[in-house]
């Protein structure tokens, strides 16, 4: 009877993962459509390759957050929750420290926004400097998140500070390089992130996970701004 069960529960994820993705997927579709075709009402371009495009899209997606799901995120909660047993706070931070920056390099909006950024900038500032300099700041933010969750402390002591620093090298930092902190911060938030993040804020014993988690996650878009900003801030003193 369970191997007879296990099939028909299997299918009944992967239709209602579908079903999540289709909801995601067709109202940004059915924008793109609507738009090409009765608001500017030009031909779609080379319509096979879109419709298998977004084959692959879909599929794609599907893969990830499964595999996020039934891989990633456990994971993450089982060596967190190691790590806590073990008692062992610097271990935790330099295990924090290491996973906020590994993590951001497999994020896919970050990839394609570095790749954007040196194309742009004819690479003045080149992808692998960008990619660590956001890497880097999540992982700061993720130490610091991580550390507030551990000693059960309140956010406001710490992100009004970050907020203040944010603000202070707005004002020094080249224009240019303070929208691009601000969209680096957005390019974090993926889905490996997310499902990594909340593992910690899970392993932790806190009840309320998503709140931790989306804390870290707040002090990790916070660490990239500033990482970002620092950098504009240098590349600007050297004519860059």
């Amino acid at each position: 009877m369970p191997n007879a069960r296990y099939p028909v529960s299997m299918i009944a994820r992967i239709f209602a993962l579908l079903s999540e993705l289709a909801g995601s997927i067709l109202p940004v579709l059915l924008l793109l459509i609507f738009f090409q075709g009765v608001v500017l009402r030009r031909p779609f371009p080379n319509g096979p390759t879109l419709l298998f495009g977004g084959f692959l899209a879909a599929f794609g997606l599907l893969a990830l957050v499964h595999g996020l799901r039934i891989t990633m995120q456990p994971l993450g909660e089982t060596v967190s929750a190691g790590l806590v047993e073990a008692r062992n706070v610097p271990l935790f931070l330099l295990f924090a420290l290491l996973l906020g920056f590994s993590v951001t390099l497999a994020e896919p909006s970050l990839i394609t926004l570095a790749r954007q950024v040196e194309e742009l900038t004819s690479g003045a500032l080149g992808r692998g400097l960008f990619t660590f300099a956001v890497a880097s700041g999540v992982a700061l933010g993720t130490a610091v998140g991580t550390v507030r969750i551990l000693f059960g402390l309140e956010a406001t002591p710490f992100f009004i500070p970050a907020l203040a620093i944010v603000l202070s090298l707005t004002y020094f930092a080249p224009e240019r390089y303070t929208a691009l902190a601000f969209d680096a911060a957005m390019a974090t938030t993926g889905p490996f992130t997310v499902a990594l993040f909340l593992g910690i804020a899970a392993a932790l014993g806190r009840s309320d996970a998503l709140l931790f988690g989306f804390g870290i996650l707040t002090m990790a878009g916070l660490g990239t701004i500033i990482s970002v900003l620092l950098l504009g801030i240098t590349l600007g003193l050297l004519g860059r």
